[in-house]
């Protein structure tokens, strides 16, 4: 199951609901200091048991009972038929103000059906009132008529789940009509009947009910929220042993227990100068860690390995070809993978999302990449939910990944959610910085990039491209800005960077950027136009399924005009599909179609269920060719 969204409600700064949306695996949290990141990390954690909420927690002016926590989960096709849900469906786990956790679903499983209660009465009824055979029963069961009588009693006109003393009821009647002998059950055929008829109402009343099956089957699946903070994180080459008498770094005990190092041991060893144990201790540790990191790393034979001596315990990484090197002279995304496996395997956490508090903290901008790299690739945590204040540290999807969390201008100490800040009419990289916390900042990537023209297109292409491709992750990230930023070239956009390259669309509009980016030296190779080989798709949109097009500009239509015509696929010709759809929109609901409203849209519709497909299945051949260029000119810009 995937964490889709969270929703908060008189927690701390949040004092209104606001919501969360998780989609994608890595969300980075941007806003001002003190908006409120950390406390929303906080409230994820606190979903991990039934305890209750700090009096400090309550938001200022809410009533206590108004606190609450709701953690939407998407189930997957596999989940749902496990839980007997339709697809799709989701878990609701929601945290009350007292801390205690409670279960449910959407939509709600069915309740039991009591069809089969209706049988058992008229068959019960039959027996009855039928005098001869209650004669020859009386003989073998005096308190079957009155116990039989409370018990239909207890059936009729009762709702889906039947009380304990009903189902001890049912129980008593079929044990009575199990030990009815023979010669009543030869001469009376309604007993036998009846026996059948009862015992299966018994299994089914006293089956769990669909709820408490589908809450039984998924529980385990629930996923644990951990906190992966700095001292987690921190794992050194190499500490003295003389300090780890004193205490052991939380990163380091985290690896020695994975390990399976025995500190006091492996100390005693020391001070009785056995080397020759220490020596026992350090080949037994080996051995499980590497075990341990070859399951983690299934795609390589590198390995992890520690190296005790006397004075030193050495982190060391093991290569393919059984080279030692310390872990300082990794990456640093390496690096913090090996504290993450360690930090997983010891809180026992088989599905787990991780929180980060500050990702950047202490790393420069390229580390900061390396790690963000690093989180986006692991197999580990299901889903990373981090809070940074530094553009190096944003995912590669920036249009779907990055949530802004904010002061309400009206209330200053409350703040909320914006989920699709790129609505928002500044242009470029203004609200980004905003969510940064910086007022001006010359934003260009660190890491592999492609600058694109506005940010319906940052919104749509990651996906697409990771579509195209059949990726999960990409490894670059898609820049909006070049439609207002293309005839003046700010310094955001150097000629001579190598690890850029410029996606523009393959109409006049296009071209024309396509022209300035030319004259502003840039190198020819780097700029590609987004257009079909007969010239019929000229936007991105004109890539996408025409099917979900439609129904994302319906649902605009909807939300704008209610009473306006809904667009049909007649609408949309396959030449040109968005210019068609643009003029369509605006005669259905006098005004023009905001193209970022649009791509939100799409995107909900695959949030909601990632059995669709975004692309058109007659165009994604040509995308995933542009898609290849595009790569091969980032890679050969590094080499």
């Amino acid at each position: 199951m995937d964490l889709f969204s969270f929703a908060v409600k008189g927690y701390r700064r949040f004092r209104a609901q606001t919501t969360l949306r998780t989609n994608g695996k890595l969300v980075a949290l941007v806003g001002p200091n003190e908006a409120g990141k950390s406390s929303l990390l906080s409230a994820l954690s606190g979903m991990n048991s039934n305890d209750s909420f700090e009096q400090s927690d309550h938001a200022r002016g809410c009533v206590t009972e108004e606190t609450e926590l709701v953690a939407l989960f998407l189930l997957t096709k596999a989940e749902t038929a496990l839980a007997h849900l339709p697809y799709p469906a989701w878990m609701r786990v929601r945290k009350n103000y007292e801390g205690d956790l409670s279960y449910g679903f959407r939509p709600m499983p069915p309740p039991r059906s009591t069809a089969h209660r209706k049988e058992a009465v008229e068959i019960a009824n039959a027996v009855l009132h039928n005098k001869e055979c209650m004669e020859a029963l009386s003989w073998e069961t005096p308190d079957l008529e009155e116990l039989w009588t409370e018990a239909v009693a207890a059936i009729t006109d009762k709702g889906p789940d039947l009380s304990k003393k009903a189902l001890d009821l049912i129980a008593k009647v079929v044990t009575e009509l199990a030990a009815v002998g023979e010669e009543p059950r030869e001469r009376f055929l309604q007993i036998e009947a009846a026996l059948q008829v009862w015992t299966e109402m018994s299994s089914l009343e006293s089956a769990p009910s669909p709820i408490r099956h589908a809450i039984t089957a998924l529980f385990p699946s629930v996923p644990k929220f951990l906190f992966f903070d700095e001292e987690a994180r921190n794992l050194s080459s190499s500490y003295a042993m003389s300090s780890l008498s004193k205490a052991v770094p939380k990163a380091l005990e985290s690896l020695l227990a994975v390990a399976g190092l025995d500190v006091a041991e492996m100390l005693s060893a020391i001070a009785r100068d056995a080397r020759d144990d220490l020596t026992t201790i350090e080949r037994r540790a080996n051995r499980t860690l590497e075990r341990s990191f070859k399951e983690a790393w299934r795609q390589s034979g590198v390995t992890v390995a520690l190296r005790l001596s006397t004075d030193l315990l050495e982190v060391q990484v093991v290569n393919e070809d059984d080279r030692y090197t310390r872990l300082a002279e990794r990456s640093d995304g390496l690096r913090q993978f090996v504290a993450l496996h360690a930090f997983a395997s010891r809180a026992h956490a088989a599905e787990f999302i991780l929180l980060i508090d500050e990702a950047e903290q202490r790393l420069h901008y390229d580390a900061q990449a390396d790690l963000v790299q690093m989180l986006a690739r692991q197999r580990l945590a299901s889903k990373v939910i981090y809070t940074t204040h530094s553009a190096g540290c944003l995912p590669e999807d920036l249009g779907h990944g990055v949530r802004l969390i904010e002061p309400i201008a009206e209330e200053p100490a409350c703040s909320r959610i914006v989920n699709k800040f790129w609505q928002r009419s500044a242009s470029g990289f203004s609200p980004l910085l905003f969510g940064l916390g910086a007022a001006t900042l010359a934003f260009f990537p660190t890491r592999r990039a492609v600058c694109v023209e506005g940010p319906s297109d940052m919104l749509l292409l990651p996906t697409m491209f990771r579509e195209a491709l059949k990726r999960d992750a990409l490894g670059y990230q898609f820049v909006p800005g070049l439609s207002s930023a293309a005839r003046t070239l700010a310094p955001t956009m150097p000629s001579q960077a190598a690890n850029v390259c410029y996606l523009v669309d393959g109409d006049a509009a296009g071209e024309a950027i396509a022209g300035h980016l030319g004259a502003a030296a840039i190198p020819t190779s780097r700029i590609f136009l987004l257009v079909s080989a007969n010239g019929q798709a000229v936007e991105t949109e004109d890539f996408l399924n025409p099917g979900l097009l439609l129904d994302a500009a319906n649902a605009l239509i909807a939300k704008y005009s209610p009473n306006g015509r809904r667009l049909e696929v007649g609408d949309l010709s396959h030449e040109h599909r968005t210019k068609n759809l643009r003029g369509a929109f605006r005669a259905a609901t006098g005004r023009e179609m905001d193209k970022v409203e649009l791509a939100y849209e799409l995107l909900d519709a695959l949030d909601e269920r990632p059995d669709l497909k975004l692309l058109d299945d007659t165009r994604q051949d040509e995308l995933s060719s542009l898609a290849r260029r595009v790569e091969e000119a980032l890679t050969a810009s590094i080499r």
